[in-house]
């Protein structure tokens, strides 16, 4: 199934789900982010229903990551009943990720 694509339409449901969310802040042309690529849709695969595993391209939704703050990509979000918990930035492993989740 792979991680689900955030957009204007769904963010909203995304952000506010009873499990904890992670967004992965994420542009096409970014060499880290399509070597993270891979371990975020492994995770989402891994994951299932214990987390909502999610990727948004800040070329396609600009005004979300200027909300972050998010200067530079990839980062990682996670959210917890709508409110940031936690995030994480750079190409970052899967136990790293996995780790920072399992805090929240």
């Amino acid at each position: 199934m792979g991680a689900v694509v955030v957009t204007r339409e769904n963010y909203e449901e995304i952000v506010s789900s009873a499990v904890p969310v992670v967004i992965d802040f994420y542009a096409p042309w970014c060499g880290h982010c399509q070597q993270l690529l891979p371990t975020v849709e492994s995770l989402a695969d891994e994951l299932g229903e214990k987390a909502a595993i999610c990727k948004l391209n800040v070329d396609d939704f600009r005004e979300k990551a200027i909300e972050f703050g998010i200067r530079s990509v990839p980062v990682m979000i996670m959210f917890k009943n709508g409110t940031e918990v936690s995030r994480l930035s750079g190409n970052k492993s899967r136990e790293e990720i996995l780790d920072a989740l399992g805090k929240i």
